[in-house]
């Protein structure tokens, strides 16, 4: 009997997804639990498993489509089998394990009715609704690609871009892309934080020597056991640290006012192909040097395998980003909200500083040393910190890495 593969529930905020690619053909034989296809949120990519070894017997919904929770994407038989009709419910084996548990059914949330200016009426997912608002997209204007004729995300990306352009006739060999639905989910988010917070950034030189050294120390003993500890985990120890000394930068702004938190869960920024992801590691607080390098190798794998989880990305309350991996020597992250703050690693680099007295003046016993130095940047919320907090949690986050021995 041939099994449904449907749209899985990702999270109690996602309600709907988008086939952003099928991985193989109506016809093709696939394994249990192979790649099928890749569905792209607003929050995650990731690729959905075959339930079954067999053929792919049908393809129901297309490549850039959005469909909502429990609608089914695929069956899967052996050969020769008959796929029941449209109207059939997904079977029990249909479900990923990212999906709710089977015991209380996927319900399709309703979508909401939108007209436009032109009295156009029908039915938007809330995503592609929520992007013509943003952009002002006359609905009248645009040709939905998707079933039915409904407008997909895709059609309201083309028609914004044809816009830019003053043009809708398009060279194919010059036309802009589409945004595809990770980069589009970062455009969206990215402008909503510099909308939504009044971005102010301090840039710090960090002396990276104490952990520079060791790290060197510690390097072999580490690499025997199978662990990579690299100068971005002393940060991380060193910003939980901090965090706890300065909890008003642990914070998010809520309706109701300030929230800070007893616990410290960091977002950590990964690079992955088509954008950035920003899976969290939680309570650092409770956790060795060891320990964070071991769960930051494990999200970072899992986020460049597309294995995360909505839950994987949910529930920071601070980040850190490294810009210095490409040779940034500083930078001015962007905010990931709610959160109060983000601190941006740059490069480290052998630089000459002089040492020696503490007044200005020159002196007979200042010198010139080469250091390991890191120019740090915190960009904060300056209604939940001003500049004087921003500055005290720099400051314990360099005491923090001036503490190895």
């Amino acid at each position: 009997m041939p099994v449904s593969l449907a749209m899985p529930q990702f999270g109690q905020s996602v309600t709907e997804g988008t086939v952003a690619a099928w991985l193989k053909s109506e016809g093709d034989s696939v394994e249990r639990d192979e790649s099928l296809l890749t569905i792209s949120t607003d929050k995650i990519d990731t690729d959905l498993p075959c339930p079954e070894t067999g053929v792919l017997l049908r393809v129901c919904v297309a490549e850039g489509e959005t469909v909502a929770a429990g609608t089914v994407l695929a069956w899967v038989g052996q050969a020769g089998e008959e796929v029941p009709d449209a109207s059939a419910s997904p079977t029990d084996a249909s479900v990923p394990a990212q999906a709710p548990n089977q015991a209380e059914p996927v319900s399709s949330p309703k979508r909401r009715p939108v007209r436009s200016a032109g009295g156009r009426t029908g039915f938007l997912s809330p995503v592609v609704a929520r992007l013509a608002a943003e952009h002002n997209v006359d609905l009248d204007a645009i040709r939905g690609s998707g079933r039915g004729g409904r407008i997909t995300r895709k059609d309201i990306e083309r028609h914004i871009a044809d816009r830019s352009t003053g043009t809708a006739v398009r060279d194919p060999d010059t036309a802009p892309q589409p945004l595809t639905p990770m980069r589009a989910a970062i455009a969206e988010h990215m402008s909503r934080s510099v909308r939504t917070s009044p971005h102010v950034t301090t840039i710090h030189e960090f002396d990276m020597g104490a952990a520079v050294r060791h790290r060197a120390d510690h390097r072999v003993a580490w690499e025997e056991r199978g662990l990579r500890v690299t100068l971005l985990v002393y940060l991380m120890k060193a910003a939980t640290e901090a965090l706890l000394q300065v909890p008003a930068v642990n914070a998010s702004l809520t309706a109701e006012g300030i929230r800070q938190f007893a616990e410290v869960h960091l977002g950590m920024a990964v690079a992955v192909q088509g954008g950035l992801m920003v899976p969290v590691v939680r309570d650092t607080q409770t956790m060795s040097l060891e320990d964070m390098a071991a769960a930051l190798a494990g999200v970072t794998e899992k986020a460049r395998a597309r294995k995360l989880k909505v839950e994987d990305l949910e529930g920071g309350t601070f980040t850190i980003t490294n810009h210095g991996t490409g040779g940034s020597v500083a930078g001015t992250p962007i905010i990931h909200q709610p959160q109060a703050a983000i601190l941006g690693f740059g490069t480290v680099v052998k630089r000459p500083v002089v040492r020696g007295s503490s007044h200005l003046l020159p002196d007979a016993d200042d010198a010139i040393v080469i250091r390991p130095v890191a120019f740090c940047s915190l960009s904060f919320d300056h209604r939940l910190l001003d500049g004087a907090v921003a500055d005290e949690f720099m400051a314990a986050v360099h005491t923090s890495l001036q503490q190895w021995s």
